[in-house]
């Protein structure tokens, strides 16, 4: 059994390598799609930051038969979203 330090260690290696990867890969995914860079690292990290954690937290709550879990984990991330949206687009 891994102790969590070293799981701590194995997340953060992998998290280097897999932004490393990432950011090499932004121009060539901009090219095919005749956009700027900019508007790929945006949609990347909106889904990234945003979509990915939720739609992963969801699924494990649903393989370990906790729905309730995955809709309330739904609704509070998207009125969190709704709330700073409306909030922060008024000024």
């Amino acid at each position: 059994m891994l102790s969590s330090a070293s799981m701590f260690l194995f997340g953060i290696v992998l998290l280097l390598v897999s932004s490393e990867i990432v950011i090499r890969k932004i121009t060539p995914i901009a090219k095919v799609f005749k956009v700027n860079d900019l508007v790929v690292t945006i949609l990347g990290v909106s889904f990234a930051l945003s979509s990915l954690p939720e739609l992963t937290v969801s699924g494990l709550a649903i393989a370990a038969g906790n729905s309730e879990l995955s809709v309330g984990n739904v609704f509070s991330e998207r009125t969190w979203f709704c709330h700073a949206f409306f909030k922060y687009s008024r000024q």
